[in-house]
């Protein structure tokens, strides 16, 4: 049986943190330079993306209750300002 895993991305509004790094990580590309460590940190390889929406991982807790087994997210963790839940499976 293959494997699964479960990946779940909150989309959330940016806040002033993400658009100034952003716009630091947009004029270094677009400058050919090297993206500072802080910048390059907070956005990780991938980079802010084409969109204007934050990418936060939201962790996913198994549970087994009365012969079923499944995933739960602690809505109450989920940042404020959470648009969008992304679910990607991965086989």
């Amino acid at each position: 049986m293959a494997s699964v895993n479960l990946q779940v991305t909150a989309l959330c509004k940016p806040d002033d943190q993400f658009q100034s790094m952003k716009k630091v990580w947009e004029a270094c590309t677009e400058a050919l330079l090297d993206v500072p460590d802080e910048v390059y940190e907070y956005f990780g390889e991938e980079g802010p993306g084409d969109d204007d929406m934050m990418a936060e991982d939201v962790e996913l807790t198994e549970f087994s209750e009365n012969m079923v087994d499944g995933w739960q997210i602690n809505l109450s963790e989920l940042p404020e300002n959470a648009e969008i839940l992304q679910i990607r499976v991965h086989y």
